[in-house]
């Protein structure tokens, strides 16, 4: 089989797999942004955490069984921005004490 043209399970996105976690994502986002806009920075990062880890741990996994690559990307990407975000994290507390 060819690279280019997956087989039929693999191409057909479902509503529950990655569509659901999506827009728990997207959810989470709007409450971090919603608790940025109030100046609750700490707050907001930690729910951008959790939106980071929706996307990590339930989307990127059904993406790479489907399509590898594209998984593995998202996977090192989510893993980039979660690393990024305790680093900020980090910084705070050291800025707090």
């Amino acid at each position: 089989m060819a690279i280019t043209h997956p087989g039929r399970a693999t191409a057909l996105p479902t509503v529950l797999d990655t569509g659901l976690p999506t827009a728990l994502s997207v959810l989470l986002l709007a409450v971090s942004a919603v608790l940025l806009g109030r100046g609750d920075q700490r707050g907001s990062i930690e729910w951008l955490q959790r939106a980071v880890l929706v996307q990590l741990l339930v989307v990127q996994l059904v993406l790479f069984n489907r399509t590898q690559w594209l998984g593995l990307v998202g996977f090192l990407l989510d893993v980039a921005v979660l690393w990024l975000l305790r680093l900020v994290v980090r910084a705070g507390e050291r800025d707090g004490s």
